[in-house]
């Protein structure tokens, strides 16, 4: 069981290490690590091969961009900005198509409720004629659709 928790405790150390070689540390942390890395060789292999590949890193140094290269990324962003904006200029199309064929259903619907019988109220034909006899009492299909529609 010692042997786990003593694994715990170099795989906290393992995170702390970068911060330590830079001089994050302070503290309890800082001499936590250091008695740590004293009684511990793994860690302090550890310690010595993050130390050297930071050495390396350090004299390799910075390359200096190619010239040009701030031209190059600027244009790339660029395109990049207006294929996005082409893809939301047809979203928007295709949106309002969408919502234009609804209304357009919508309104058909209506129209056809209207004209199944709902805007002539319960009024029959008159006997022997072809002519619909509507009461004065109900309304007509263009007094629905002045209320729908508004006007006068």
């Amino acid at each position: 069981m010692s042997k786990h928790l003593n694994t715990m405790v170099c795989e906290e150390l393992t995170r702390k290490l970068p911060p330590h070689l830079d001089g994050e540390t302070a503290g309890q942390d800082q001499a936590a690590i250091e008695r740590h890395l004293g009684s511990c060789p793994v860690c302090r292999r550890e310690m010595e091969q993050l130390r050297a590949d930071m050495k390396l890193l350090a004299e390799a140094g910075v390359p200096e961009p190619r010239p040009y290269m701030v031209t190059r990324v600027m244009a790339e962003i660029r395109s990049r900005r207006s294929v996005r904006a082409r893809f939301s200029t047809g979203l928007a199309r295709l949106l309002g198509s969408t919502v234009a064929v609804l209304v357009v259903s919508v309104c058909i619907s209506i129209g056809a409720m209207l004209g199944s019988g709902l805007g002539r109220g319960s009024a029959g034909t008159a006997a022997g004629s072809d002519e619909m006899v509507v009461s004065a009492d109900e309304p007509t299909f263009a007094d629905i659709f002045t209320s729908v529609v508004g006007g006068e």
